[in-house]
């Protein structure tokens, strides 16, 4: 678990949902690259807060990587499937 920094796994994942849901219309390019800036952008904070030196380079990747398949694997699944429960919901109320 050295290779992987959690509070920027956390941030990776709640970017990339945020990006996903609130900036449709805002800028118009794919979500996978507005979240791979907006890691790249959290991942040099990251490095100088930290004073880090080139080993924080690859964690940095390998946290990256990971977040985003967890994201891919999990949350996107899981953030659909309640959309779908919820939009359910609304449907049968009506």
């Amino acid at each position: 678990m050295n290779y992987i920094d959690f509070k920027l796994f956390i941030i990776i994942i709640l970017s990339g949902i945020y990006i996903v849901k609130y900036t449709k219309d805002l800028i118009k390019i794919k979500d996978v690259y507005k979240v791979f800036l907006s890691s790249v952008i959290f991942s040099v904070i990251f490095y100088f807060a930290n004073d880090c030196k080139s080993a924080c380079i690859i964690k940095y990747l390998i946290t990256y990587l990971l977040a985003t398949s967890f994201y891919e694997i999990f949350v996107k699944i899981a953030l659909d499937k309640m959309a779908g429960f919820l939009n359910k919901q609304k449907t049968t109320k009506k």
